[in-house]
């Protein structure tokens, strides 16, 4: 086949002098169009603004001749016509008004003052007339002077409407903003045409159209002088496929297309380099596998394999006093869950851009698992850890700023140092590690050096969980309950079941260290259903004690909410008992809502189905949302007594509890203040609309 490479190029030519003009007229005509409309919009409202100050003015300057009124200094007839001959101007012997008024209002406004039946009591030209059914010039249907009169009635607002135009025929379109006098009851009015605020809009027209040819002139120029540069690269094409026929096998360099002389030249090309690309390929794979090997693709940081061995590395080669520093990111999986994987990933990756800038000299950051990072720092002194892991955090919350993260973030950090708590990498990334499972149970505010009684807390609890089984075994939990008491009566509507333990070997173990080492020994099913047990049993003491309306809640931890024959056993364990499902709440936190939402609502629909309760424990920790309120079916919503103590410190406190109680109430829910402990907290929260009260106030958990 012939083919024609003048009469391509012609195309080509075409092709690409079409594009260059329709890019040009289509970029110019929506920047000049969205200009222009921006424009308006702020002239228009900057109008706005300055009708409404006007008729402030106006009634500042009525308020102020009325009272010289009251004062006596000046006759109402007097101050009135002041405050007409200042807002409009004087009257002329044929009763017209010379609108030299003092009050700015652009080109063409002016001020007008009708009594609240219609008439005109301050304008140029219908001044005494009653104007009460005139309408707009191009909608008869719209009574203009009565739509100001309501707007200045209810407070003020702004009317829009068509007019004459100054000494013309033609119609224009006005706005006005009214308002009423409560002196004289006067309604004062401010109007004025659009286009004297937003005529300047228009000049951003003509700069559109004048681009718009400077353009698309400069367009068609380079259009010929790009032509040009194919041309010129055939005779090389030329060239080249001569040689070849000699076998002489030279690359085409330079011409990286996908029209028609891309396509002619890639095939001989990619005969060209292919065993090239063969031997480059094979280097890149080799660099790919040696990175992945050491790197984290996501943070981009070195990853646990090359951090041990850079670790071991400089304590072989003698280096000095170092550290190893640890930081875990807290809630990160409920960060995932609520505001997705991806913004997660996003997360990570300002972290390890943050950290990259850190690593100097021996010193080494990575990431060594989902959300931990580590350091070896050779480079910092002990004194200066806490001030540089401060300034990281800031860093930190700058950066996610940036992103709209605006959520409080936390680091749980810890740190050893070699050679005091390690002589190699194993020892003190283990001590580290002891030191970070002490921080992740304590303030994510503190930073926490690694220390042998921390060691000796993590034996005392495996020690725990060694005697925990045999616990479950023996019966050796008891349940204390505590009241939840109506404000408005003083009585005991409910109460809250709570668990607690006397070892036999370690004494009385608080909650707050059983109830985790039960979650970890997997015994979490066993227990729930012991307490559950105890807790039915209890309910006709607890009927006795405080009568037959009294409610039991029982805490669900998520682990036993999740259990496959979870709901079979709450229901049969109730039908067992023969006790009214309606006297049962069960009270969930939102870290269930980490897991899939669906699955959730299908449990809480089947418990509510046979009659049991659901409460939303602690909310108001942690990132609670109002789509569980919205779209969960609860019964009750527990407000956390972390916030319930800041009233005192927080004066915002009152009002997010007012919004809260709100909220509830608009779903039909009951809502319940845990940790109120003095009687000025109970007064706030009952101002704030609360009905139900749980804490140290009315009553301490205790044994039934």
């Amino acid at each position: 086949m012939v083919r024609f490479p003048y009469l391509d190029s012609l195309k080509l030519k075409n092709r690409l002098l079409i594009y260059m003009i329709g890019l040009i007229l289509l970029s110019c005509f929506s920047v000049g169009t969205s200009s222009y409309f921006i424009a308006k919009n702020a002239l228009d409202n900057k109008g706005k603004v300055i009708l409404k100050n006007g008729v402030e003015m106006a009634l500042l300057l009525i308020d102020s001749q009325n009272n010289s009124v009251k004062k006596g200094t000046i006759s109402l007839v007097e101050a009135q016509e002041y405050v007409k001959e200042y807002l409009l101007g004087k009257k002329n012997e044929n009763g017209l008004r010379f609108m030299q008024h003092n009050i700015d209002l652009g080109e063409n406004g002016y001020f007008i003052a009708y009594s609240q039946n219609g008439i005109e009591l301050m304008h140029p030209t219908l001044e005494g007339q009653n104007v009460w059914n005139v309408t707009d010039k191009s909608n008869s249907s719209f009574l203009l002077v009565q739509d100001q009169i309501k707007k200045a009635l209810s407070g003020g607002g702004y009317s829009y409407y068509t007019w004459n135009k100054p000494n013309s025929n033609e119609f224009g379109k006005k706005v006005s903003y009214s308002k009423l006098d409560k002196n004289w009851g006067w309604v004062i009015t401010a109007t004025a045409y659009v286009k004297d605020y937003n005529k300047g809009a228009y000049s951003i027209m003509f700069i559109m159209i004048f681009a718009t040819l400077i353009m698309l002139l400069i367009g068609i120029l380079f259009s010929i002088h790009f032509i040009k540069g194919i041309t010129d690269p055939l005779v090389k094409v030329v060239q080249s496929m001569k040689l070849a026929e000699k076998g002489l096998y030279s690359g085409i360099i330079g011409i990286h297309r996908k029209d028609e002389m891309g396509q002619l030249v890639s095939g001989f090309n990619e005969m060209v380099y292919s065993i090239n690309d063969a031997y480059q390929n094979l280097i890149l794979k080799e660099e790919k596998i040696s990175y992945l090997a050491y790197y984290d693709q996501l943070s981009g940081l070195h990853n646990r394999n090359k951090f041990k061995e850079h670790v071991n590395s400089r304590i072989n080669n003698g280096c000095g006093q170092a550290y190893l520093i640890l930081m875990d990111i807290k809630d990160f999986k409920l960060i995932n869950s609520i505001l997705g994987n991806e913004f997660g990933d996003q997360i990570i990756k300002i972290i390890g851009s943050v950290f990259q800038k850190l690593q100097i000299e021996n010193d080494l950051i990575a990431r060594i698992s989902g959300n931990e990072f580590a350091g070896w720092f050779e480079t910092w002194n002990e004194s200066e850890i806490i001030q540089k892991l401060d300034n990281l955090k800031h860093q930190f919350t700058e950066e996610l700023i940036k992103i709209d993260f605006n959520q409080k973030f936390y680091f749980h950090i810890s740190y050893c140092a070699y050679p005091d708590h390690g002589f190699d990498f194993e020892s003190c990334y283990k001590n580290a590690t002891v030191a970070l499972k002490i921080a992740k149970e304590n303030s994510p505010t503190m930073i926490y050096k690694f220390k042998q009684s921390m060691a000796d807390s993590v034996e005392y609890e495996a020690k725990i969980i060694n005697y925990i089984e045999t616990s479950i075994i023996e019966d050796d939990f008891l349940v204390y309950y505590q009241n939840k008491v109506s404000i408005k009566d003083n009585k005991v509507i409910g109460v809250e079941a709570l668990a607690r333990w006397n070892c036999k070997q370690l004494g009385f173990i608080s909650p707050v260290i059983f109830i985790p080492a039960i979650d970890k020994a997997n015994l979490t099913a066993r227990f729930s259903k012991m307490i559950i047990e105890k807790v039915l049993m209890d309910y006709p003491l607890l009927e006795n004690k405080f009568g037959g309306g009294i409610t039991v809640s029982i805490n669900i931890s998520p682990l036993f909410f999740f259990e496959k024959d979870f709901t079979t056993i709450i229901i049969t364990a109730l039908k067992n008992s023969e006790i009214n499902p309606n006297k049962v709440i069960l009270e969930i936190t939102e870290d269930i809502f980490i897991k899939d939402f669906v699955t959730i609502q299908k449990i809480i629909t089947e418990l509510k189905s046979f009659g049991i309760k659901i409460s939303l424990d602690d909310f108001g920790t942690g990132y609670s949302s109002l789509n569980y309120v919205k779209n969960i079916d609860f019964d009750e919503i527990k407000v956390d007594k972390s916030l319930i103590q800041g009233l005192s410190t927080d004066a915002r406190v009152f009002s997010l509890l007012k919004s809260i109680d709100q909220i509830a109430k608009t779903y039909n829910y009951s809502v319940v203040a845990e940790g109120v402990e003095t009687v000025d907290e109970l007064n706030m929260i009952a101002e704030a609309g609360f009905d139900i009260v749980q804490g140290f106030i009315y009553s301490r958990p205790e044994p039934i």
